[in-house]
């Protein structure tokens, strides 16, 4: 690879790395809009949510828009200390080239099973 390449390589997993961290955020305006969800559609108990991601694949690449998959797991850990995962699959996933940064042009998330066992309050 070159310099070039393993920089590209570098920021697409800035951004994904980014973007996971996003969704495991503990922000006010996060935990307002999970909190509502849940209190309006289930009973709460305080949980947290890590997002991994992994095997990042360019796809295709035309003049600063690649085509992306990388893989995911989620894992709900209980207060209990009790872990599940949550969901896993994989992103197919879309992204352009904005002055020095890259943003997500797509984003499509390609569950391995037909089923969550709770309501989707908590982003994938």
């Amino acid at each position: 690879m070159d310099f070039e390449a393993v920089a590209r390589r570098l920021e697409l997993d800035q951004l994904y790395a980014d973007y996971v961290h996003c969704l495991d955020a503990t922000s006010r305006n996060m935990l307002k809009d999970r909190v509502s969800a849940l209190r309006e559609a289930n009973i709460y108990e305080p949980q947290r949510y890590r997002h991994l991601v992994s095997s990042l694949k360019i796809t295709a690449d035309a003049a600063g828009v690649l085509d992306l998959v990388a893989n995911f797991m989620v894992v709900r850990t209980m207060q209990d200390a009790d872990m599940v995962i949550f969901g896993a699959g994989c992103y197919v996933d879309q992204v352009r080239r904005d002055g020095d940064n890259w943003k997500f042009a797509r984003k499509n998330v390609v569950l391995d099973s037909r089923q969550i066992d709770t309501l989707l309050a908590i982003p994938i």
